[in-house]
């Protein structure tokens, strides 16, 4: 990957947000007896998506 997809604070703060709504969600799955981790879950991939889209964005307008 390129050194500037990871200097793009945009894509840094998702990728890290995701990660943490993952650890969010594995703690409350196995802490807490309703169903909330399943919307940490969908945030989470969510936030990971569109953290994706925006690397290969980056990526694409830095080989033109």
């Amino acid at each position: 990957m390129n050194l500037s997809i990871f200097k793009d604070s945009k894509f840094s703060i998702g990728i890290v947000s995701s990660f943490i709504l993952s650890l969010i969600a594995v703690i409350t799955a196995a802490t807490i007896e309703n169903e909330y981790w399943v919307v940490f879950i969908v945030l989470s991939y969510i936030l990971l998506f569109f953290s994706i889209r925006r690397a290969d964005k980056l990526y694409r307008e830095k080989g033109k």
